[in-house]
């Protein structure tokens, strides 16, 4: 039995570190989890992925909660195998604008990966960030204006998409 070692309530070994392990701790106390923390550019992207990942959780719940409102109560009716079936339009569209969503992040994720092997990273990020941010901002202009159609916030949300399979290989 290492010193190191403690057992479980279930019999097994577990690893325990101690607080004065030269492992975890640096020499001057610090630890080590939190070593990238002293560098401005980690700290400043950090920082920036956090704010942008906020909005963009923002506008996926605007999306969602406009195309809600668009088709609320409107419904489509089909017929399979002599079966009536009445579907209500919101949920198609809520269904087709996941598709939307995830369709070109498959389509162009591995052509995003090469790109990020390939060009420098940080200029792929500031252009696919600032794609995004424009595209964004034309929903809110069309939105505002009055001019919001299924179809606009379908191409606009796929533009983001395909934008973010460029974003995050970087």
């Amino acid at each position: 039995h290492h010193p190191n070692w403690a057992t479980s309530a279930a019999g097994s070994t577990i690893g325990v570190m101690p607080p004065n392990d030269p492992l975890r701790r640096s020499q001057g106390g610090e630890d080590h989890r939190f070593a990238a923390h002293q560098y401005r550019d980690f700290r400043l992207l950090w920082s920036g992925a956090f704010i942008s990942t906020f909005g963009s959780q923002m506008q996926i719940i605007a999306v969602n909660w406009h195309i809600f409102q668009l088709l609320r109560g409107e419904t489509y009716s089909i017929s399979i195998f002599g079966l009536e079936l009445e579907l209500g339009a919101e949920a198609l569209a809520l269904g087709a604008l996941g598709l939307v969503r995830v369709l070109p992040i498959i389509a162009f994720g591995l052509l995003g990966g090469m790109m990020a092997d390939t060009y420098d990273r940080r200029k792929l990020i500031i252009w696919t960030q600032l794609a995004s941010a424009v595209f964004a901002a034309l929903l809110a202009i069309i939105t505002l204006a009055g001019n919001a159609s299924v179809a606009a916030i379908y191409l606009l949300t796929a533009a983001g998409a395909a934008a973010t399979a460029f974003d995050n290989p970087a």
